[in-house]
């Protein structure tokens, strides 16, 4: 299976990776980015790595990235609640890096998963309305 974005639950947008090439995942990951910051609401991503080899590097190509980010990295500041990775254990721990260097680098935070669910709960609790301050409010 290639890489497939769902959007049927939206604000949550899931991106699976199937069994697409690196290049090809990392694509179809900005292409869901981009068209999500077009619908100009708040959302999160979250995203199943394909499977990749324990020695693979997590690096994904630069190419569309960077030219991603120069057009949206303002943009993804305000509408990307965070995006949550959901990999396999054994790169787990590798995930690290990306995770803390992704509000410096996206502009949002992210974290990694081995678990789908605890993975959407976590982006679902990003863009779910936080409830306001009730009752009384004086000091």
């Amino acid at each position: 299976m290639p890489t497939e974005t769902l959007w049927d639950r939206w604000p949550l947008v899931e991106v699976h990776g199937g069994t697409a090439s690196k290049g090809e995942h990392h694509a179809a990951v900005l292409e869901a980015l981009e068209t999500a910051l077009n619908r100009a609401e708040p959302f999160a991503l979250v995203v199943f790595q394909p499977a990749m080899a324990k020695d693979e590097p997590m690096r994904a190509p630069r190419t569309g990235l960077v030219r991603f980010l120069r057009t949206n990295r303002g943009v993804m500041g305000e509408r990307c609640r965070g995006v949550a990775i959901v990999t396999d254990p054994a790169i787990l721990r590798r995930a690290g890096k990306l995770v803390k260097a992704a509000p410096l680098i996206l502009g949002c935070p992210a974290s990694a998963f081995v678990d789908a669910e605890t993975a959407r709960d976590w982006a679902n609790d990003r863009v779910r309305p936080q409830p306001t301050g009730t009752g009384d409010s004086s000091c």
